[in-house]
């Protein structure tokens, strides 16, 4: 971030320099005028990126603050479904699935591949699981 202050810095300094240039060849003072507020305003925010550089750039939200979003997103994203926005709904899938949902007409949705978060909890299964198979029911119900 930084970085990219200091190129801007640079930038507006290349702009200023042009500006400058520009002021000395013309004669028409209207044109100087011009130049004279677009160089005043390139001053300004040249000002403005050096008190950014020696301040630094704060992120607006804490790592934890956004990490704890982020995991109670995935801890339970049918919340976020629930809601009923449309930009929520699109999130989710975008959680959930690394694909769009693929659709065959003869057979219908196709399975989906899903993103790492859902991989690695799946992944979490302990032993082997497997379907009960259907026991007879008596004339008791049992």
């Amino acid at each position: 971030m930084l970085h990219g202050l200091k190129r801007e810095a640079a930038q507006v300094d290349k702009k200023i320099e042009s500006l400058l240039d520009r002021i000395v060849e013309t004669g028409n003072p209207r044109v100087i005028d011009a130049y004279g507020k677009r160089l005043s305003k390139l001053e300004t925010d040249k000002l403005v990126l050096a008190e950014k550089q020696q301040n630094g750039v704060k992120p607006a939200h804490s790592f934890d603050d956004l990490f704890e979003l982020a995991t109670n997103s995935l801890a339970n994203p049918w919340k976020l479904w629930e809601s009923g926005q449309l930009t929520l709904k699109r999130a989710v899938l975008k959680l959930a699935f690394s694909e769009r949902i693929a659709y065959c007409q003869n057979e219908g949705l196709r399975t989906p591949k899903t993103t790492l978060p859902f991989k690695v909890l799946e992944g979490l299964h302990i032993g082997k699981c497997e379907m009960a198979e259907g026991a007879v029911l008596g004339a008791n119900g049992l």
